[in-house]
Order: structure tokens, then C-alpha cells, then sequence
């Protein structure tokens, strides 16, 4: 999802490229983000899923728009699909962090995350910006591995990628969750009041995460079986 403070960041990015260029993004899912991206007045909206259910209800949803060669929603693997689709025209590209999905008695692994960053990183322009969703969850993995969303890739192998590339990069936080944002773009600056929301937005949850891990690991404890005697 691509939330209010996200899309303002977008548009002030945009501001300093005089080009709206094209949104790219893997994990179509519903298609919210999609519509989040025609509402910023993008022409050209491309979304690479990997579920076909997902695709065919996206082309129901956005007929008129992919008749209008607005939008197009590609079936397949975004770690392959992106070589093939990622240029110069691009000027949004937003990652979904995947993870490792429950799918009914077998576990099903998605993670091209790595291989994406590793392939954009390396080719990112001036002109692009990069947006990770659900970077809590890589950052802070151990606080899901309870849960269906279990990340594959792990911060520290997020920062060796993205370490000597002259990436401005900064967290940005919403609800229980964070966006990783990364671009070249010199010309890109947030407002000293525009960081201090973020920062203080962080610090809330901080302090909320740090109250859900004692009662987690709290819980656990309780949980842990009595030892009997022989």
C-alpha cells in the first residue's frame, strides 16, 4: 500500500525530476497501489504478480485502464521480470518484501527480494527512487517469526547491498509497519518539519514494538512445559 505521507514524499521527488516517468511494482495483490499510482497521475503503471488469481480479479478491476495502455500487470517471477522491465523510464519502482507464506499444510517460499535489490541497487539512476514495503519486517524479523509473514532476507544482508552506493536511504513508519526508501537524487531533501514527523513517528513505534516484544516473550515464558521429575 502506498499511504498519504508516501505519496506526498513521491510527488516531492517527482518535483525535482520535471518527469512522472513510470511506476513499477512488485506484489500486485489488490491493486491498491496501482490506484494509488494512477491517482498521482501516473500514465504508465506496470505490476509483476505472481499469483494468477490476483492478476485475473487485477484485470477485471482495471479493464478500461489496461485498454487504455495505462496499467499492465505482468504473471511471473518480479526477480526475472524486473531485468526485462526496469529502464531509464522508470521513476518509481516499489518492492514488495515478500517473505514466507502459509499456504494451507505446506510452506511455500517467496523471497526475491535479495536478487531484485541486488539487480535496481546496481543500476539505480539519479532519476529513481526505490521504495521496500514492510521493511519492519526484515528489520525487526524476529518479531514475526511467530506469525504466517516470516522474512527470508535479513537487514544486514539489505545494508551490505545497499553500502558504498552513495544510496540516501531513510525509514519511514505507518501504522505498525515502515517503508525503506532509497535514491540517488542529490536534489532530494525532506523539510526539517517533514523529518522530525518521521522521527517522532518512529520513536512511537519503537516504544510500541519494545512493549509487543515483553509481552511476547512474556507469553512464550508462561507457555514453556513444566519439567517433570523421572
Amino acid at each position: 500500500m502506498i499511504n498519504n505521507q508516501l505519496q506526498q514524499i513521491i510527488l516531492k521527488f517527482l518535483s525535482t525530476t520535471k518527469s512522472k516517468g513510470t511506476y513499477l511494482e512488485t506484489g500486485f495483490l489488490h491493486g491498491d497501489s496501482v490506484q494509488a499510482a494512477l491517482n498521482l497521475g501516473f500514465n504508465n503503471v506496470i505490476s509483476i504478480e505472481i499469483n494468477k488469481k490476483f492478476v485475473e480479479a487485477g484485470e477485471k478491476r482495471f479493464y478500461e485502464e489496461i485498454k487504455q495502455k495505462k496499467v499492465k500487470i505482468y504473471l511471473g517471477d518480479s526477480s526475472k521480470m524486473i531485468k526485462k522491465l526496469f529502464g531509464k523510464k522508470i521513476s518509481i519502482i516499489f518492492l514488495d518484501a515478500h517473505g514466507y507464506y502459509n499456504e494451507g499444510n505446506k510452506d511455500k517460499e517467496i523471497a526475491p527480494l535479495e536478487q531484485e535489490l541486488k539487480f535496481i541497487i546496481r543500476n539505480l539512476g539519479e532519476n529513481q527512487m526505490l521504495i521496500v514495503d514492510d521493511y519492519i519486517k526484515i528489520k525487526h524479523s524476529f518479531l514475526f517469526a511467530q506469525g504466517d509473514w516470516k522474512s527470508r532476507f535479513s537487514n544486514k544482508e539489505l545494508k551490505n547491498i545497499i553500502s558504498n552506493q552513495k544510496i540516501l536511504s531513510f525509514e519511514l513508519p505507518y501504522k505498525s509497519n515502515s517503508y525503506l526508501i532509497l535514491t540517488k537524487n542529490k536534489k532530494f531533501k525532506l523539510s526539517l518539519f517533514f523529518r522530525l514527523n518521521i522521527f517522532f513517528k518512529y520513536i512511537f513505534y519503537i516504544t510500541f514494538y519494545l512493549e509487543f516484544f515483553k509481552l511476547f516473550t512474556f507469553h512464550n515464558f508462561r507457555r514453556k512445559p513444566k519439567r517433570t521429575s523421572p
